[in-house]
């Protein structure tokens, strides 16, 4: 059988995974196509793209050898270690008509504007960013045709400083698993780091799964310090999310601000495929400001009998704008064939915009802990614990705070439905009245304040500030602070090389 270089470089990928090895693959042995080299910390060659470049180019130097397109410099970067330095600019791509890629189809025979074909190693990835001093001025406009970055298989990418507009489907996306079985290893992309991107204007049509970032199985990737904005479905009212994942494992997602979208985060289709099998982590979702439409962060499956959810870590997050029937946070997960792993849902701010909004609804996960969140203006549902075939527990509810008067519901859609009407009746329920309820006297040490006894007004940006004698500094058991501000000088959803990012084109404001 006859295998190009491409290929044969896939197949070898797939072999060295299989054997969990540590690799380099290297093209520099005139005697040999490949051969391997033990792992360790080296540094790769650096590429460069300019708009004065010419793709005849060798892509070695910036100013007198720089090629023209992306995708030309990516087809460069072929080693653990290799960068890609892209300067300031427009650019319109399409790995379909690129001569320097392979096609670079994401699901239903949609293309991406830049295909990824080769993979870094742990300790060396292949870092395609934009140069210094151009970050957040590399536009990669994909013209609301292709997809913008596509990963392919390709492992230990990072993607930095780059902004990509008008992207049809996805903003970057891995190939992953399109169904509910557990993708087979070699198709994970794993290790796979975007950072400092802005990712605005995102569409397709109804039906389609819509997103910022797509991680279509993954493992091992993270999402930080990233601007989300703006994702849509086409002649429909329906949107889509910040980022979405089928199939999930082990991310970690810090410091981005997602905004104008219906989910924030949508973890979709999980990776426990058996009874026998222990659920995995599923993700650490911290620091990040979102403002959604419908939910901040969902937790659900793909539907009847798929896979059960793994552990997720919800905490030091502010979500805002869900409104009416909308969620904070949402695990729905009862219609998986075994119930889900633990949730810890701690240290946010939940500020609903709904006459009746659910901040927290739990449904089909084996453990709950809520603790140290902040509720803000509650004016329906706050907590929603749903019994079905698989019933959950809330094993921890405390040190919270709720502005105006809770509802709590426990056991809803059962015979045994039961509503507290504010935190005091909550404070007295037992859990022998309850299946869900795993104890009593939940929110012991949670109070009630109003909003305005507990930030600075007025709130720019959403810039929740403390009051200095905001019930919220030092309510914690350790002296800590309920909410997500530990310190009074975070910018929640951002970091210092976001805000130092250059500021984003008018046409985006």
């Amino acid at each position: 059988m006859m295998v190009d270089g491409n290929n044969w470089l896939y197949v070898m990928k797939v072999i060295l995974k299989m054997s969990n090895l540590k690799y380099y693959l290297r093209s520099t042995c005139s005697t040999c196509f490949l051969f391997f080299c033990a792992i360790g910390t080296s540094v790769g060659a650096e590429y460069w793209v300019t708009k004065q470049g010419s793709d005849a180019n060798g892509c070695t130097n910036s100013t007198i050898d720089s090629c023209l397109t992306i995708q030309k410099g990516i087809s460069m970067a072929k080693l653990p270690g290799d960068i890609v330095n892209i300067g300031a600019g427009t650019y319109i791509e399409d790995s379909a008509t690129s001569p320097f890629t392979t096609k670079a189809e994401w699901l239903d025979g949609d293309y991406a504007s830049l295909g990824l074909d080769y993979s870094g190693a742990p300790g060396n990835p292949i870092t395609i960013q934009a140069a210094s001093g151009d970050e957040g001025k590399v536009i990669i406009d994909s013209q609301m045709a292709r997809v913008g970055i596509q990963t392919k298989y390709s492992d230990y990418i990072h993607i930095r400083g780059l902004t990509l507009i008008n992207n049809y489907l996805v903003g970057i996306a891995s190939w992953g698993q399109q169904s509910n079985v557990v993708a087979n290893e070699e198709r994970l992309s794993v290790g796979v780091v975007i950072e400092n991107c802005y990712i605005y204007n995102t569409a397709g049509p109804y039906g389609k799964n819509m997103s910022a970032i797509g991680m279509w199985g993954s493992k091992d990737w993270i999402v930080r310090n990233n601007k989300l904005e703006k994702v849509y479905t086409l002649n429909s009212t329906r949107g889509g999310q910040g980022i979405q994942a089928y199939g999930v494992i082990n991310a970690l997602i810090e410091n981005n601000d997602i905004k104008d979208v219906t989910h924030g985060i949508f973890w979709k289709d999980h990776f426990v495929k058996d009874l026998a099998r222990t659920p995995v982590f599923e993700s650490e979702i911290r620091f990040n400001k979102i403002q959604a439409t419908t939910t901040g962060v969902y937790v659900g499956t793909r539907g009847d009998g798929t896979v059960e959810a793994g552990e997720n870590y919800v905490h030091h997050n502010i979500i805002y704008g869900y409104g009416d029937s909308g969620y904070a946070v949402r695990v729905s997960a009862s219609n998986a064939f075994a119930i889900s792993a633990p949730i810890r849902i701690e240290n946010n701010l939940f500020d609903a915009e709904g006459n009746r909004s659910f901040h927290i609804y739990i449904d089909g996960s084996e453990k709950a802990y809520i603790r140290g969140n902040i509720f803000a203006r509650s004016t329906g549902t706050d907590l929603a614990l749903i019994k079905y075939s698989k019933p959950g527990e809330l094993l921890e509810s405390n040190y919270n705070i709720y502005d105006m008067t809770p509802l709590f519901t426990v056991d809803k859609y059962s015979s045994t439905s039961k509503n507290y009407a504010g935190l005091s009746a909550w404070q007295a329920a037992k859990k022998a009245d309850s299946t869900t309820l795993g104890i009593d006297n939940p929110d012991a040490n949670s109070i009630n304040s109003s909003y305005s006894a507990l930030f600075i007004e007025p709130n720019i940006d959403r810039d929740y500030k403390y009051l200095a004698l905001s019930p919220a500094i030092g309510m914690m058991p350790d002296g800590s602070n309920a909410g997500p501000y530990q310190y009074g000088s975070e910018i929640i959803g951002s970091s210092i090389l976001l805000n130092s990012r250059p500021k984003a084109p008018s046409w985006a404001d």
